[in-house]
């Protein structure tokens, strides 16, 4: 009768590693499919920068739709997030010294995510008051 060989622990650990992993992804995956079928509401992500996209500090948030109105606060970073029952959605972005920001159709589904950058420009007359030219009273 032949002898067996020892099987190597490597060998072993390696097999038990990738169950592990197969498990783990597959009971995340069930979990993100039952999320999405229980959670009654989706996410909207938002940043808020400049025409360099440099952070913008203390604007003002505004989500609507037909029947849903909710002022959002962006945390110091410019980011905001809320969570929104499933609609069409109307996003406005304020901030003073530059032009209003509106997004519009923003489809939001049950389990979703949907996010966005919103990269505001100088508002036209700060824009119009940078361009006019230094002149003293008087000059002709």
């Amino acid at each position: 009768m032949k002898a067996r060989r020892p099987v190597n622990s490597t060998v072993m650990r390696l097999i038990l590693f990738i169950a592990v992993i197969v498990s783990v992804g597959w009971v995340s995956l069930q979990a993100n499919r039952s999320f999405a079928q229980t959670h009654p509401y989706g996410v909207f992500q938002g940043r808020i920068v400049d025409a360099n996209g440099k952070i913008i500090r203390g604007s003002s948030v505004t989500v609507e739709s037909a029947n849903f109105t909710r002022a959002v606060k962006p945390n110091p970073a410019g980011h905001f997030g809320i969570e929104l029952p499933p609609g069409v959605y109307r996003i406005t972005v304020k901030k003073s010294g530059f032009a209003t920001y509106q997004l519009t159709n923003v489809e939001i589904k049950a389990g979703g995510h949907a996010s966005h950058v919103f990269q505001l420009e100088l508002s036209n007359r700060q824009s119009a008051i940078r361009a006019l030219p230094w002149y003293r009273n008087g000059d002709a």
